[in-house]
C-alpha cells in the first residue's frame, strides 16, 4: 500500500489545440512537473490564454453512494510543447517532429469515478471563441495510483476562400458600310432610304440609334433589320425631308450584353452600371441634300385631296379626328398644328400605357377620356421614350389624345413626336 491509502492522484494534460475532441488514458506511478506559462497560444494565434478544467464526481455504477464533488480550475499555458521530445507522448499520437499547446493540471481525488471537461479561454476568462470544449467521461480513479488523461481541444483554422477573376476584353462594334437606296440627293418631300451595315467582332448583339435630321424632316422610320450570310446585321431607314438644304444626321452602333434581368442593354450601360464608364460604339455623321423641288409644305393638310401636303408622310392627317386602334403608332413631324386622335381601346375601362416620344423639341400631348383629362404632358422634349400607364373607366371604349405640335409655336416648326397606346389590361 502507498501513502496515498484514502485518496488517489490525477494529473491532467488537455489543452492540445489539435485535431479532434478525443482522449487517451493511462494509469502510472510517475510524479509529473510543469513548465512556467504562456499567456496565449503562440502557435496558431488563438485567443486561448488558459484551460478551464470541470471535474464532477459521478457513478462508477448504478446505484453508487458518494459524496458529492465538482470544482473547477484554471490553468495557464505551459511554456513547452507537445512532444517535447517526451516519448510518452509521441506515437500513437503525435508525431515527434510535432508541436502543440497544452495546459497541466494535478490534482489528488477519492477513488472513484469522474467526468473531466476542459474548455479554451481568453484572458478574461470567457470561453475562446478560436477552440472548443473537449470531455472525458467516468475517468476512473484508482487507490494509490496517478490517472494521466490526454484531452485535445480542437480549434478553428484561418478561414480561406478564393478568387476566380475572369478577366474578358471586349471590342466595340464596326460600321462597315452605308448606302442611299437611290442618291445622296433627293427632292424636298420625297423619301431618302438610308442603309446601314455593321458587324462585332465579338459576335455580341448590336443595335442601331439614328439621330434625327438639324433640318425639318420626319423622324428617321426603321424600314428593315435583316442579317447577312457573313452575320453581319444591315438596317435601313426612311426620313422625309420636309426642308429644302444639307440635312446632316448621325447614325450609332452600340453593342450589348444581357443585364441580370436577362434584358440586352448596351455595353456602355453595362459598364457604367459596373463603375467603370468606357464607350463601345461606332458612329458615323453624314449629309444627305434636299433639293428645292417637289411640293412645298403646308402648315395644314387640304383635307380630302389624299395628298401629304405637310410631308409628314401621312397623307391627309390632321383632317378632323385621327381614328387608330391601340397598339398602333402614329407619329408626326415638321408641325406645330393640333392633331388630334381617337385612340380605340376595344373595352369601356381598364389601364394602359402611353408611350412617348418628343425628342428635343417641345410638344404638349393630353390624353381624355369623356371630356375628363386624365394625362397632360406640358410642352416638353422628352429626349427619349417616355412611359405613363393611365386608368380610365366609364362607358366608351376610346380615349382622345391631343398633340400640340411645338406647343403651338411657329419657330417651333421643325418638331416631331412619336406615340403608342398600349391595348388596355
Amino acid at each position: 500500500m502507498t501513502a496515498f491509502t484514502k485518496q488517489s492522484l490525477v494529473v491532467l494534460v488537455p489543452s492540445l489545440l489539435l485535431a479532434v475532441a478525443c482522449s487517451s488514458t493511462e494509469e502510472t506511478e510517475k510524479t509529473s512537473t510543469t513548465g512556467a506559462s504562456l499567456t496565449t497560444d503562440i502557435l496558431a494565434d488563438t485567443d486561448v490564454a488558459q484551460i478551464k478544467y470541470e471535474i464532477t464526481r459521478v457513478e462508477c455504477s448504478p446505484g453508487e453512494t458518494f459524496d458529492a464533488f465538482s470544482e473547477t480550475y484554471n490553468e495557464d499555458l505551459n511554456d513547452i510543447m507537445l512532444p517535447g521530445g517526451l516519448d510518452d507522448f509521441t506515437e500513437p499520437t503525435f508525431d515527434e517532429e510535432s508541436e502543440h499547446v497544452f495546459a497541466d493540471h494535478f490534482v489528488v481525488l477519492d477513488e472513484g469515478c469522474y467526468d473531466v471537461t476542459t474548455t479554451p479561454v481568453k484572458g478574461n476568462g470567457d470561453d475562446s471563441k478560436h477552440c472548443f470544449p473537449a470531455t472525458e467521461e467516468g475517468v476512473v480513479v484508482t487507490d494509490g495510483q496517478v490517472t494521466e488523461i490526454l484531452l485535445i481541444n480542437q480549434c478553428l483554422g484561418q478561414g480561406k476562400g478564393a478568387i476566380d477573376a475572369l478577366s474578358v476584353t471586349n471590342s466595340p462594334p464596326l460600321l462597315l458600310s452605308m448606302d442611299f437606296d437611290k442618291s445622296k440627293f433627293v427632292e424636298r418631300c420625297a423619301d431618302q432610304v438610308m442603309c446601314v451595315t455593321a458587324t462585332d467582332p465579338n459576335n455580341d448583339p448590336i443595335t442601331f440609334i439614328w439621330e434625327p435630321s438639324d433640318l425639318q424632316a420626319t423622324p428617321p422610320e426603321v424600314l428593315s433589320t435583316a442579317e447577312n450570310p457573313d452575320g453581319s446585321i444591315t438596317q435601313c431607314v426612311k426620313v422625309i425631308p420636309q426642308e429644302d438644304g444639307k440635312h446632316n444626321m448621325k447614325v450609332i452602333v452600340l453593342d450589348q450584353f444581357f443585364d441580370l434581368n436577362g434584358d440586352l442593354i448596351a455595353v456602355e450601360d453595362y459598364l457604367a452600371d459596373a463603375g467603370y464608364p468606357n464607350e463601345s460604339r461606332d458612329e458615323l455623321e453624314f449629309p444627305f441634300y434636299a433639293a428645292d423641288q417637289g411640293p412645298i409644305p403646308e402648315p395644314d393638310e387640304i383635307c380630302g385631296d389624299g395628298l401629304d401636303n405637310d410631308c409628314n408622310g401621312v397623307p391627309d392627317d390632321g383632317c378632323g379626328t385621327n381614328q387608330v386602334e391601340c397598339d398602333e403608332d402614329f407619329a408626326a413631324s415638321g408641325q406645330f398644328t393640333t392633331e388630334v386622335y381617337t385612340v380605340e381601346m376595344g373595352q369601356p375601362d381598364g389601364t394602359f400605357e402611353l408611350n412617348y416620344e418628343t425628342y428635343s423639341i417641345p410638344d404638349t400631348i393630353i390624353v381624355e377620356y369623356e371630356g375628363v383629362e386624365l394625362f397632360k404632358y406640358d410642352c416638353g422634349g422628352t429626349n427619349g421614350w417616355t412611359t405613363e400607364p393611365i386608368t380610365y373607366s366609364g362607358s366608351d371604349t376610346f380615349v382622345t389624345v391631343t398633340v400640340v405640335g411645338g406647343c403651338d409655336d411657329p419657330f417651333n416648326s421643325g418638331t416631331a413626336w412619336m406615340i403608342n397606346t398600349t391595348c388596355p389590361e
